[in-house]
C-alpha cells in the first residue's frame, strides 16, 4: 500500500536528492491509479503543483511533470489540477525555457492530457478547496456523452465550470431560491446551485442528455440535496 502521507512529508521537507526520487516513484505509481480517493490524494496534487510553481531546477522539474503527466493521463482529477493554475505554470515554462528539449516535451504531452476531454468520461469538479486542511468541501462527479450522439451537450464545457464556480462562490443569490435552468447539458451548474437552492429544474432536449442528467443527481446524491432537483 502506498503512503500518499510520506511522499507528501519529503516533497514538502526533503531534500533535493529526496525530492526527485520521490517525484520518480509518484510518476511510476501514477500509471497504475485511477484516483478514486480525492480526499487522500488532494494533498499530494496540491503539493506537486507547488513545486512546479516555485522550482526552476530541471532534476526537479522534469520528474515533477512526468508525475503530473501521467495523472493527467487518466482523466481523472485534471479540472483540479487546472484549477490550481497547472496549465498556466506549464505555458510560461515552455515560453521560457525552450532551450531544454526534454523539459518541453515533458510539458507538451502534459498540457496535452490536461486539455483533452474524453467522451462518456466521469469527472471529478470540486469547489472550496481549504489549503489548511488540504480537502475540498464540495466534489461533485459527473458523466459526459459523446459529440456525435447529442452535439454540444456531450460535455461539460469550460464556460459552465466557470459559472458553477461563480455559483458557489455567491450562494447567496441562490439559498432558497427556485433555479431554473435552460439547457442544463450535464448538468453541473444546476447541481452547484441545488446545494443552497430551494428548488432547482434541469432541462434539455434530448433524451439521451436529459437521462444522463438524471444519472448525475443519483451520482451526487450524497452531496446535494436530491429531493429538491427536477430534471425534464
Amino acid at each position: 500500500t502506498i503512503n500518499c502521507n510520506d511522499w507528501i512529508s519529503t516533497l514538502s521537507t526533503g531534500t533535493k536528492e529526496k525530492v526527485s526520487d520521490a517525484l520518480s516513484n509518484i510518476g511510476k505509481w501514477a500509471l497504475n491509479n485511477n484516483f478514486e480517493n480525492l480526499s487522500l490524494y488532494g494533498r499530494l496534487l496540491y503539493e506537486l503543483v507547488k513545486i512546479l510553481n516555485k522550482d526552476d531546477d530541471d532534476d526537479i522539474l522534469i520528474p515533477c511533470i512526468v508525475a503530473i503527466k501521467n495523472i493527467a493521463s487518466k482523466q481523472r482529477v485534471n479540472d483540479i489540477l487546472r484549477d490550481l493554475g497547472t496549465l498556466k505554470r506549464l505555458k510560461d515554462l515552455s515560453d521560457t525555457r525552450y532551450q531544454n528539449v526534454a523539459l518541453i516535451e515533458e510539458i507538451s504531452y502534459a498540457m496535452s492530457h490536461l486539455q483533452k476531454c474524453i467522451p462518456f468520461q466521469v469527472r471529478d469538479f470540486c469547489f472550496g478547496f481549504d489549503k489548511e486542511k488540504f480537502y475540498y468541501n464540495v466534489i461533485l462527479r459527473l458523466k459526459q456523452l459523446e459529440y456525435n450522439k447529442v452535439g454540444v451537450a456531450w460535455r461539460v464545457w469550460d464556460g459552465g465550470v466557470i459559472v458553477s464556480r461563480w455559483i458557489y462562490n455567491n450562494k447567496v443569490l441562490f439559498t432558497n431560491k427556485t433555479v431554473l435552468e435552460l439547457g442544463a447539458g450535464c448538468g453541473l451548474c444546476g447541481l452547484v446551485a441545488s446545494l443552497y437552492a430551494k428548488r432547482v429544474v434541469l432541462t434539455d432536449v434530448f433524451d439521451e442528455v436529459i437521462q444522463t442528467i438524471k444519472e448525475n443527481v443519483q451520482m451526487n446524491a450524497s452531496v446535494i440535496p436530491k429531493s429538491s432537483v427536477y430534471v425534464s
